[in-house]
């Protein structure tokens, strides 16, 4: 999978909103790649709402991971900025796609309803670890379950 790692305009300084967007669009690309993947290996995940759980389920997985990189940069404030608007986004991209597929709920329903899950998860991913590594075993066990 390719994914861009280039800013447009290199020299301008990038805020944490920007840093976000960029990440929430690469997130929904490897979100979108796990589930290519997982459909290769023939787990039953035929288009529709399991479909769009595991889609949720990953992506909560992912900004809550980002989460945690930007925790270990230090800036409290930064971080709170960032992960808001990557959730914010990510629930966008989610919530368009949900709505043009599934219909039924409006999109605002549908990003609630992650911002919701995002919000529960990192409740349960906050007992386990990260490091510079990435995710602790621990971690990607809870991930695992929850798919």
């Amino acid at each position: 999978m390719r994914i861009k790692s280039h800013w447009f305009r290199p020299g301008t300084p990038k805020g944490a909103t920007d840093v976000a967007g960029a990440a929430a669009f690469i997130a929904f690309r490897v979100a979108q790649n796990a589930l290519k993947n997982m459909r290769k290996a023939d787990y039953a995940l035929p288009p529709g709402v399991p479909y769009f759980a595991f889609l949720a389920e990953f992506l909560a997985f992912l900004v809550l991971g980002a989460d945690r990189i930007a925790h270990a940069r230090g800036d409290e404030a930064w971080r709170v900025e960032f992960t808001t608007a990557m959730a914010n986004k990510v629930g966008e991209f989610l919530a368009d796609n949900e709505a043009d597929l599934l219909g039924g709920d409006t999109r605002d329903a549908y990003k609630r309803r992650f911002i919701a899950l995002v919000n529960e998860r990192s409740g349960e991913y906050a007992a386990y670890g990260w490091t510079a590594e990435g995710p602790d075993y621990a971690f990607l066990r809870c991930l695992g379950h929850l798919v």
